[in-house]
């Protein structure tokens, strides 16, 4: 039996909850009340279909964001009939999870939303996955928690899946799209600052001849 708070399709994704969505994805929300963080609710919404399946465990491709009370995230429901809020700001992960452990061990989804997927760590890890030869290779993937023998909780990374996700097509050709992006980008603010030059240069000219006919009048 699940501990969350289940909502109607209608109703807002504030604090800690859970719903299926009318595309058959499972959102999840989380507030943690002892957080200082400025962000201290944290959405997850779980793509139905898992990528890779284990014994205790899954792999899905997920969206996180993050949020506070005060944010202006909602909008009305987007073409599924699924309330809406702001797509931009969410980020597209890789983790893995138990999902019946998600929604009924309070200790296993608490963790979860604090210790694996708080916002620091997700976008560290995203970050490395733009990087070709990043210090942690994992493309989107951000690893998994799972009970020990003693029976507390832990974080755990599977490195080898890592290089499988971090070595992707699909996320060689992002990080290549990225350094093109920033290619252009580049060379739009070189040509800016050669523009910026160019104009300096004909002030300075201009200066030399006004101060060079000065000095004729005067003799």
């Amino acid at each position: 039996m699940t501990f969350l708070k289940e909502l109607k399709e209608n109703e807002i994704g504030i604090g800690t909850y859970f719903r299926i969505r009318k595309d058959n994805t499972v959102e999840l929300g989380y507030e943690n009340l002892n957080s200082q963080e400025e962000y201290n609710n944290t959405r997850l919404i779980i793509d139905p279909i898992p990528i890779k399946k284990e014994n205790k465990r899954s792999t899905f491709k997920c969206k996180v964001s993050w949020f506070n009370r005060n944010d202006k995230v909602y909008f009305p429901k987007d073409e599924n009939g699924n309330i809406g809020y702001d797509e931009k700001s969410s980020k597209n992960i890789i983790v893995e999870l138990n999902i019946e452990k998600l929604v009924t061990d309070k200790n296993y989804y608490e963790f979860f939303m604090e210790k694996l997927i708080n916002k620091e760590r997700v976008l560290k890890y995203l970050e490395y996955g733009m990087i070709e030869e990043p210090e942690i290779k994992c493309g989107d993937y951000i690893g998994y928690i799972e009970y020990d023998e003693q029976g507390r909780l832990n974080r755990y990374f599977d490195e080898y899946f890592g290089i499988e996700c971090h070595t992707l097509e699909s996320k060689q050709i992002e990080r290549n799209n990225k350094k093109t992006e920033l290619l252009i980008f580049y060379n739009n603010e070189i040509e800016k600052h050669k523009k910026a030059i160019e104009e300096i240069n004909n002030k300075i000219e201009e200066l030399y001849k006004e101060e060079k006919e000065q000095s004729r009048t005067l003799k």
